[in-house]
């Protein structure tokens, strides 16, 4: 973990910003959720915080003030005093987040049947009829 004990530049900085930046455009109330837990007083350790910032994953925090997220917030909370296995908790969820594809965009990809009726649906609507 001598990764995890640099100190954070700021072009982990930038980076994680950039990420934030894209995230918020599908997720708009993530600040609104992140004051909520705030309220309730889910302050995670400053070596996580650090962490997800170089790891430059705003994502883990958008999955740790979502519901289905609580349970691992609890638990990183609980590891506050201890940030080697906070830092192994955090690095898990990163590694789960990462397999599943959370907070990732898709684009649906057409089979050529598809494309082929969206064109011919687009052709009649338009009066592109053959």
């Amino acid at each position: 973990m001598a990764d995890s004990e640099e100190n954070v530049t700021p072009e982990h900085v930038a980076a994680y910003h950039a990420a934030g930046r894209e995230l918020l455009k599908d997720h708009p109330d993530l600040n609104d959720r992140a004051a909520g837990m705030d309220k309730e007083g889910f302050n995670f350790s400053h070596a996580v915080t650090k962490q997800i910032v170089r790891l430059a994953r705003p994502d883990i925090f958008l999955y740790l003030v979502s519901p289905e997220g609580r349970q691992d917030a609890h638990d990183l909370l609980s590891l506050k005093d201890n940030p080697a296995r906070s830092l192994e908790k955090l690095e898990r969820i990163a590694g789960r987040l990462t397999r599943q594809g959370y907070a990732q965009k898709y684009e649906r990809k057409l089979s050529e049947e598809d494309a082929y009726i969206q064109k011919r649906a687009h052709e009649r609507r338009y009066g592109h009829l053959r």
